[in-house]
């Protein structure tokens, strides 16, 4: 049966390496959400996807970071759009892409969707925000991102928290009969001078490229210091 709506992701290349939030989420979503039919831009053809998903492969490289040439493919969604009754953009908003994608790519006759994974507020100002958030429905992972845009006057936003994949991310067993959040092997154990029974957090996040990890590190710092 022919599904209600057609959506179409609008992210970095859908392809190896899975190093890369949004495209992650977007291949999971497609990959289990089975009464929408997506629409993926990959880097040729990404295997495991069901018939309801359909792939696009209008990039020509697999980068992190997209070169301005992979940008201007980018501008194949005019073509594409037709197809799709909803654009939803998971990349991060910038002038030039929000730009582009307000002139040549939306139309009042799709529905579009932002998600903003985090209001970079050391890059942009308040004013800022207004021209590169342009969606009917903006969604943000934190209530302190919702609540900036709607103290700027956006009347569309909605938060909702990242997803996880629970059959991933779940309590399994480990060498010495306790649980983990992941399956951890005996060698990682030992390389970590880890116990069986210790309790182990996780920072699954970037590392390096937002710059973030020098704050994480000395929070934790503060931290252990209040516990001593």
């Amino acid at each position: 049966m022919e599904s209600s709506k057609k959506v179409l992701l609008v992210t970095r290349p859908i392809a190896p390496p899975w190093d890369e939030a949004s495209k992650n989420f977007a291949y999971f979503l497609a990959k289990n959400v089975k009464d929408i039919r997506f629409g993926l831009l990959t880097k040729g053809s990404v295997s495991d996807l069901s018939d309801n998903v359909a792939q696009h492969p209008i990039y020509t490289s697999s980068s992190l970071n997209l070169k301005f040439s992979q940008k201007i493919k980018l501008l194949k969604l005019v073509s594409l759009r037709k197809e799709y009754d909803v654009l939803h953009f998971m990349l991060t908003p910038a002038k030039l892409n929000s730009w582009a994608f307000k002139n040549f790519v939306v139309n009042k006759k799709i529905k579009t969707i932002q998600t903003v994974a985090t209001l970079r507020e050391d890059l942009f100002s308040d004013s800022d925000f207004k021209k590169i958030l342009f969606a009917d429905l903006i969604i943000t992972y934190s209530d302190h991102a919702k609540n900036k845009l709607e103290s700027l006057g956006f009347p569309n936003v909605k938060r909702v928290y990242p997803g996880i994949d629970l059959e991933y991310y779940k309590p399994m067993k480990v060498r010495g009969g306790s649980t983990a959040t992941m399956e951890v092997k005996p060698p990682l154990l030992k390389k970590w001078n880890i116990n069986p029974e210790d309790f182990v957090v996780t920072y699954p996040g970037e590392y390096v490229r937002l710059g973030c990890t020098d704050d994480i590190v000395n929070m934790i710092l503060q931290y252990y210091s209040i516990l001593e």
